[in-house]
């Protein structure tokens, strides 16, 4: 197999996961949001999302026989249904989850490349972001 074809494989792979789980975590979100409460289900989907990744990455070479990849598969769908329901609620959450992955990608790409030891100034706006979001945004009812 050559490389365009494995990025599409994994390419539709993504999208069937992002289908199956990605948008009915969505969905189940808009449905429960007002009955459950924005902080509740902020915290359900954290919590979920760290037992599956804990389930995934613990047990790993379970994961890697050939037997497994269908549970593989399942947790790992499972983690991206309670990103979605949990996590990010909506339209501007989601867009700034999917930005921080992307600066969080490309800066840890570039710390890693990085021989400078003075890396502590950049964990200040993350410390930044995490206060707004769990204080100032819930308590004002932004979000």
């Amino acid at each position: 197999m050559n490389a365009i074809e494995e990025v599409y494989r994994i390419a539709r792979a993504q999208t069937l996961i992002a289908l199956c789980s990605t948008v009915p975590g969505y969905w189940f979100t808009v449905v429960f949001i007002d009955k459950i409460g924005r902080f509740a289900i902020q915290l359900m989907g954290f919590f979920f999302m760290t037992v599956f990744m804990f389930a995934l990455a613990i047990p790993y070479d379970h994961w890697t026989h050939k037997d497994n990849r269908i549970g593989f598969v399942v947790m790992y769908s499972l983690t991206f249904f309670f990103a979605n329901f949990g996590p990010t609620c909506h339209g501007i959450s989601a867009a700034s989850g999917k930005l921080g992955a992307i600066v969080g990608a490309f800066g840890f790409l570039y710390l890693a490349q990085n021989k400078d030891k003075d890396q502590g100034r950049c964990r200040v706006p993350f410390l930044l972001v995490r206060i707004i979001t769990i204080w100032l945004l819930e308590n004002l009812a932004l979000s």
